[in-house]
Parts: C-alpha cells; structure tokens; sequence
C-alpha cells in the first residue's frame, strides 16, 4: 500500500501568514518616515516597527522557528557599558533614552533575521524594501526639482543638503544606500535594465544629500562586486544574515 503525502504549496503557508509578511513589508516602506518626530524623536515608523517585531515574534514561535539575535554580544556590552556610565556619571533620562533606542533596534534586527529564515518572507521583505526605496528616491527627486525644500529636507542649517523625511542628510544617505546593496543583492527589479535605473535614481538621491560619508559605495567597486556575485537562490545562499541590511547596520 502506497501512502501519499500531502505537502501544502509554499503559497499556502504564505497566505496564513500574510499579516506577518504584510507588517514587516509596510515597515520596511516607512523606514525614512522620522519627520514629524514626536516625543523621544519618535514616530509613524516606530508604530509600523512595534508592529512588525510582534506579529514576527508570534510568526517564529507558531512555524517553528528560531529566534535568531544577530549584533546580541555587541549590544549587551552597549547597554552594559552605557548603564554604567549612566550609574557612574549620572546620564539621566536622555542616557536611558539611548540605551532603550539601542535595544529597540536591536529587536528590529532580530526580527528582520528571523523572518529572513523563510524563503518567501525574505524575498517580499527585499522586494519591499527594494521598490520604497525606490519610490522615495524618486519622491526626493521631484520635491528637490518642484523646489519643495519641506519634502526635500533642505533647510537653512544644512544648506543645499537634502535630508528628506529623516532630519539629517547623512542618514537620508545611509537608509538610500543600504536600500541600493538589498537592490543589487537581492536583484530587484528582476529586469536587468530597470534595476539599473532604479539603482541610477537612488544613486541621484544620495547625491543630492552630499553626504561625503556615503560616497565611497558608489565610487569604491568592491561593494558593487560583491553584490553583483551573489546568487539568486534564496536566503540560505546569502553570506550574511538579512538583519545586515537592517537599521541597526547603518
């Protein structure tokens, strides 16, 4: 007697767990969304993260799988220093703020791993993130062109620097740049010429940040080789984790 096992389509077990999949994608979109700040420099963002840590965190522990917590020796000492140094010299709150900001990120990263474990949420968490960045270049694009100086973020005290939605041109270069290696990385847009224009746009938009720190990714080769050479395959191909990719890489 032959028994036949019934193994369920990848886009089955997707679809029970889309609000996950879904919660992490709209994260990844409102990354650059830091201006207005509220109280603590908080934000839509941070909402959009809690969210996305907790159906992640119910996600990994219903299918199975482990809590991965990329950057945990590094943060421990973070914290355990920065209390420290808190106790010692007394920091205060805005201390205690940091170090609670710090732990905050490092739960996004280790949300972004645990998700990335699974192939089809890596894959719509690249795409998401890919295509946003995309989308916000090209936003940043039209306000510096429209002369909109309150989208592009330019302001009297960093001059002509766009800082866009983040509050800072060098952050605004950091999240453009990142988003261009998860572009090249993942090899999204799939079409070879459009992800070279969408890789030329984002390029545009740290220009007009004239950030000097972010410069050396598109001018030094070796992070574009090492991109380029990376296989299609899935996430076990990947020779990094996916949280490398997260804030708390920037």
């Amino acid at each position: 007697m032959t028994a036949v096992a019934l193994v369920a389509h990848p886009a089955m077990h997707l679809g029970r767990w889309r609000l996950a999949i879904a919660a992490i994608a709209v994260a990844v979109v409102a990354l650059p969304i830091l201006r207005p700040a509220g109280p603590g420099n908080t934000g839509f963002v941070d909402l959009a993260l809690v969210v996305a840590m907790l159906l992640a965190a119910v996600w990994a522990s219903v299918r199975g799988h482990a809590l991965h917590l990329p950057y945990a020796l590094p943060v421990v000492l973070t914290v355990f220093a920065g209390s420290l140094a808190a106790a010692t010299a007394g920091g205060g709150g805005h201390t205690m703020l940091a170090l609670a900001q710090d732990v905050f990120v490092f739960a996004w990263s280790a949300a972004v791993a645990t998700i990335g474990q699974d192939r089809p949420a890596l894959d719509a968490f690249c795409r998401a993130w890919a295509y946003s960045a995309t989308a916000w270049a090209a936003l940043l694009l039209f306000a510096e062109l429209a002369g909109l100086n309150w989208l592009s973020g330019i302001n009297a005290r960093d001059g002509i620097r766009a800082s866009f939605t983040l509050g800072d041109p060098n952050l605004a270069a950091d999240y453009f740049i990142c988003g261009l290696f998860v572009m090249r990385a993942a090899r999204r847009p799939r079409n070879a010429v459009l992800r070279f224009l969408a890789c030329l746009l984002v390029v545009v938009a740290v220009v007009l940040t004239l950030s000097t720190a972010a410069s050396w990714p598109c001018s030094s080769p070796r992070p574009w080789a090492c991109c380029s050479r990376l296989p299609a395959s899935g996430a076990s191909s990947w020779p990094w984790p996916p949280a490398a990719f997260s804030p708390s890489a920037g």
